[in-house]
């Protein structure tokens, strides 16, 4: 088999194999936060091995900079608020700035995501902060491996390889970006950065995970092109909140909708996983036009299925996860609002 039937099996069934074969390993070596492994697993799956391996190494090498970075700085600013509330809000500004304008932009993403949340374990009452680093990263490591097996197997032993060379599959934006105005690009990073600045406050005094997630929305919601070639910036933020929204009420009303049925039933509940991932990624190929909306469907719906380890549901956790997506864009459109009608635009 080849041709198209390569990569329409590759987009649509591996990202499903390769989050249950990432949840089966993170719980196998006993890892917590097993969610962020299945989280990987599913947006690193590219058409092609050799793509999805570019896009894995870019992931793990973004993540390990991103923890080394809190690692250092977490400790040493935990304990000030004044200095730890700016900090977070000024490397999430650089950050942000290099994944939109700097080639490799996904590792910047990814940088300035696990340091964000790995800097929020700092100041709380974690007295392992330096294994909840290390298994940060361990799981963006085991979600990736997953991944790249599911696509080695899918395209090497069942011999379904996407011909690149006839139909090629363009490179994100943010990797691409050229001609791009550097004050531009600073001031459509400046809400992130304030967004991050206000969330870090409630994260130094309350250890809720709803704030991390609302920090990683408000990072991730940003990420779009700034070359204009897929349209106004302002319009393609907007429309990813809306999307984002969508996505994850969705995701979230099915997910409540299984937990009494499935809960500790490790084979119903790895069915219910795969079913849902493997709607969201059919969902991204037939609706083009809200392909970020499905994205953000499975990804809710890995973040309030797979829980920190085991197959025991916390309905209270998903929740908050939940909650912190709907908080994180409040602020970031608010404040996104905010400095679009008062900071001059570029010429």
């Amino acid at each position: 088999m080849s041709g198209k039937s390569g990569p329409l099996i590759i987009t649509q069934f591996g990202p499903a194999a390769s989050v249950a074969l990432s949840v089966v390993a993170a719980h196998a070596l006993g890892l917590t936060d097993t969610w962020w492994a299945a989280i990987s697993a599913f947006v690193v799956m590219q058409e092609s091995l050799r793509a999805s391996f570019y896009r894995g190494f870019l992931r793990i090498a973004g993540s390990a900079v991103g923890a080394a970075i809190a690692f250092v700085a977490g400790p040493a600013l935990g304990s000030y608020p004044l200095i730890f509330v700016p900090f977070m809000g000024l490397v999430t500004w650089v950050g942000l700035i290099g994944a939109v304008v700097y080639s490799h932009g996904y590792a910047w993403v990814l940088a300035v995501v696990t340091f964000v949340m790995v800097m929020c374990e700092a100041v709380g009452p974690n007295n392992d902060f330096g294994h909840f680093a290390q298994e940060r990263v361990t799981n963006v490591v085991v979600g990736t491996a997953a991944c790249i097996v599911v696509a080695a197997v899918i395209e090497i032993v069942l011999g379904l390889r996407h011909d690149l060379s006839r139909n090629p599959r363009p490179t994100p934006p943010q990797q691409t970006a050229t001609h791009i105005d550097p004050r531009e690009a600073m001031i459509h990073a400046l809400p992130g950065g304030l967004a991050i600045a206000l969330l870090a406050g409630p994260a130094s005094l309350w250890q809720l995970d709803a704030v991390t997630q609302g920090m990683v929305t408000t990072i991730a919601v940003l990420v779009v092109p700034l070359d204009h070639r897929s349209g106004l910036p302002r319009v393609l933020v907007i429309d990813r909140m809306y999307q984002r929204i969508a996505g994850c009420l969705v995701a979230g009303a099915l997910a409540f909708l299984l937990f009494p049925l499935i809960e500790n039933q490790p084979i119903l509940c790895q069915a219910a996983l795969i079913t849902g991932v493997l709607a969201g990624t059919v969902a991204q190929t037939r609706f083009p036009t809200r392909r970020y909306a499905a994205m953000q469907f499975v990804i809710a719906f890995i973040m309030v299925f797979v829980q920190d380890q085991g197959w025991t549901v916390d309905e209270e956790q998903a929740f908050g996860r939940l909650a912190g997506v709907l908080v994180g864009i409040a602020t970031l459109y608010l404040l996104y609002a905010a400095v679009q009608r008062f900071v001059p635009k570029p010429n």
